[in-house]
């Protein structure tokens, strides 16, 4: 659902979703859960107030008592400062499985401008993590974060150069690693579920589009984890189940994303690179190529 007026907009959505896995550690099982999302505000930059506040509820469960329950919320407003536009954004994710919570807490302030064709976007991430029980078991947080964009237009957004430094507090929450390994079960002794620290992911290349149908975006960088999220295997009665596992890492990596928009064809590509300070071990590598 969607109401619109003279400066603004809002929307609201749900969703239901099922999940369904089997094995031959624990046979099958089923996960339900629904989402609602709200969303209300004028991102225009040109307006005297522009402002965003997004809200996100989910819920899931499964037959044998798991269940996760999870809130997001996000306001930004910005007003112009100068040559530029002074924004600052505030939110929170907050998540309970199974009694216990884990959740972070994150500010951006940030300045932007343009000098003709370069655009700056110049911030600053304060973030803090919490917690309450014994499923979680999170790093300290890097507390502060470089937050920095820049974006040279050459021809218009047909060839944009662009640079960054970023970071943050990552919480690698249960419903999200089952969205990419169906197979964790909470019920096996799989590791604890910590937070990821990105200190710092310096990245630098181009993204644009040609003739409006063929679009891509070029990026190759630098990331330093800490207690980067890895997964490995572990026997169990010879049967070999997932494993999470954590390690301080550094990633070099070239990133492709490209795709192909037309009315008969709609198609998108991932390609990455990446290499790693890690050794085999009881973690998986990461992949060197995907």
């Amino acid at each position: 659902a969607r109401y619109d007026w003279a400066s603004g907009s809002a929307s609201l959505a749900a969703a239901y979703d099922n999940l369904s896995v089997k094995d031959n550690l624990s046979g099958a099982r089923a996960y339900n859960g629904f989402s609602v999302k709200g969303h209300a505000g004028n991102p225009d930059r040109d307006a005297p107030l522009s402002y965003d506040v997004l809200l996100d509820y989910g819920y899931k469960a499964a037959a044998e008592g798991f269940y996760e329950s999870r809130f997001g919320g996000l306001a930004q407003a910005g007003v112009p400062l100068g040559r530029g536009r002074l924004s600052v954004t505030v939110g929170t994710d907050l998540d309970k499985m199974e009694g216990n919570f884990v959740g972070n807490l994150y500010a951006i302030p940030s300045y932007g401008f343009a000098l003709d064709a370069l655009h700056l976007d110049l911030g600053i991430r304060f973030s803090g993590i919490f917690r309450s029980g014994d499923n979680y078991h999170p790093e300290t947080s890097g507390l502060v974060f470089p937050a920095v964009k820049a974006d040279w237009y050459l021809l218009e957004d047909q060839l944009v150069v662009q640079a960054a430094a970023t970071g943050g507090d990552h919480l690698n929450l249960y419903g999200d690693l089952l969205e990419t390994n169906h197979f964790l079960f909470s019920a096996y002794d799989w590791g604890s579920l910590d937070n990821s620290v990105e200190r710092l992911t310096l990245s630098a290349g181009v993204r644009g589009n040609v003739a409006e149908r063929f679009h891509y975006d070029l990026k190759a960088g630098y990331t330093r984890w800490r207690n980067g999220l890895l997964y490995g295997s572990v026997s169990f009665f010879d049967v070999y189940r997932p494993l999470l596992c954590y390690a301080d890492y550094n990633l070099l990596f070239a990133d492709l994303v490209c795709g192909w928009k037309s009315s008969s064809l709609d198609a998108d590509a991932h390609l990455r690179l990446g290499k790693t300070n890690l050794e085999a071990g009881e973690a998986f590598v990461p992949a060197s190529f995907t």
